[in-house]
């Protein structure tokens, strides 16, 4: 590793990391997925580390964060999301990755006075933020899910609402909007704009998504987003205007997606149900360690800086979030 030059990521060339992110993730992709995972985000630019060997003219190793808006305690503050991962087979178990997180981490706290960052990590790169990077895990979010037969089940004797929908195909004003509308209950949520929303969803490389508005006459009373995969659909994000009438807005949305799209199993985070019975909703958890959608995926938050600024950043109960933060 001695030889290893250490360097922050510049933000050209992005195309280098191609080969990388492949041997990684087993996903082919081109410079213009980096272009815009690193570079449109409308929050900015990402902010990375890599390990260079001029030996070989190897990238050995790389690790980045990207801002995301949230909104903590009232107050609007960039969050650093943790996303990619990196290490070349030939690098690994020799510390890179702890070595170019906390050169990140060290960066923010030198620029920003304060580091605050958010996790969704992959099972191989658990371990080392939780235990030697010092990151905290107080939440799994489980799954539930559901069938397009068990949907239409639970809707058969349920009075149809005067709800109908429209493709979202371009995140507009409107979009802005409806946030501008929405009341959030919790003390720490994350700002979602069209701007947001169209980099996110519209402009994703590859990912297939269902956007979704639902109309009470004229009016925008919710909106869900969902992504379409080889044989299930995961429902990625669902809000609505009126919280009592969330159960029977997202009854109708799982009903519409079982009426007009061809799946196995729609699934999603049970936090999304907003503590909603999801017996009624058709939504079921597996109780067991092991099957069909019995994986939690694991939160983690990192916080370093004068701690009496902190406020409730690593207070779980303070959050809303949905499925849709998922790097």
């Amino acid at each position: 590793m001695e030889n290893l030059i250490i360097r922050k990521v510049e933000l050209s060339n992005l195309e280098k990391y191609s080969s990388l992110f492949e041997l990684c993730f087993g996903i082919t992709v081109t410079v213009d997925y980096f272009n815009w995972k690193y570079l449109n985000n409308p929050h900015g630019s990402l902010i990375a580390f890599e390990a260079y060997d001029p030996e070989t003219d190897t990238i050995a190793a790389f690790y980045g964060v990207i801002p995301e808006l949230y909104n903590v305690n009232g107050v609007d503050k960039i969050i650093y999301q943790s996303m990619d991962t990196m290490t070349h087979p030939n690098y690994r178990n020799r510390g890179l990755f702890i070595k170019l997180a906390n050169c990140t981490y060290d960066y923010l706290l030198a620029t920003y006075h304060e580091v605050n960052l958010i996790g969704i990590p992959g099972s191989n790169s658990y371990h080392g933020f939780v235990k030697k990077l010092n990151w905290i895990n107080p939440i799994n979010f489980t799954y539930v899910f559901t069938t397009p037969l068990l949907i239409k089940a639970t809707n058969l004797f349920s009075t149809k609402a005067t709800i109908t929908f429209k493709t979202i195909t371009q995140f507009t004003d409107a979009t802005d909007d409806f946030f501008a509308k929405k009341t959030n209950l919790n003390s720490i949520y994350k700002n979602y704009s069209a701007a947001l929303l169209n980099w996110k969803i519209t402009q994703h490389p590859f990912k297939k998504h269902i956007a979704l508005k639902l109309y009470d006459g004229a009016n925008c009373v919710a909106i869900a987003i969902a992504e379409q995969e080889e044989s299930t659909i995961k429902l990625l994000f669902f809000e609505c205007l009126n919280e009592a009438k969330y159960s029977v807005l997202l009854k109708r949305t799982l009903h519409y997606f079982a009426s007009n799209y061809t799946f196995n199993y729609l699934y999603t985070w049970h936090t999304l149900l907003k503590n909603k019975n999801g017996l009624i909703l058709g939504l079921i958890k597996n109780p067991f360690n092991k099957g069909l959608f019995s994986y939690k995926v694991p939160l983690i938050l990192y916080y370093k800086g004068d701690v009496n600024k902190n406020n409730n950043w690593l207070q779980t109960h303070n959050f809303d979030l949905h499925p849709l933060i998922q790097d």
